[in-house]
């Protein structure tokens, strides 16, 4: 019995430590090391006729060359720590897009969205995420 109930110690503290992550404070919460995409250097189209958004960013709108994600969150949710355990699978969603950005930090995206849904914003940088920052579809 007593070795039944360590077995099962063992199981419910990884279980825990998958669901919440292994001492990560805010359960996924970004380095302060990568900062947050500059919206103001960013501009975001209306929707076009298949109902996709256009979203630019200048030069300097992320890191040279970073992995820029948008994700249109009133579809599909905010960015989770178990979203990106399964998000290079996901680049075939029009509500999850990636793209790189030049060496100057510019880029350009295409996503699908609707008038009034919240886009957020982030960079990747050697593995690690900044904080999301949003676009709303005019």
């Amino acid at each position: 019995m007593k070795k039944l109930l360590t077995s099962l110690s063992v199981v419910l503290l990884l279980s825990n430590a998958a669901l919440f992550g292994s001492g990560c404070g805010g359960g996924g919460a970004p380095p302060a090391s990568i900062p947050a995409p500059v919206t103001q250097l960013m501009t975001i189209s209306e929707p076009g006729p298949t109902g996709a958004v256009s979203i630019t960013g200048a030069p300097g709108a992320v890191q040279p060359n970073a992995n820029v994600q948008a994700q249109n969150v009133d579809q599909v949710g905010p960015f989770t720590w178990l979203k990106e355990l399964l998000i290079r699978s996901a680049h075939a969603q029009t509500f999850f897009v990636e793209v790189t950005a030049d060496d100057q930090g510019a880029f350009n995206l295409l996503i699908d969205g609707t008038s009034g849904d919240r886009i957020d914003i982030r960079q990747e940088v050697n593995g690690e995420f900044s904080p999301a920052v949003s676009l709303t579809v005019p």
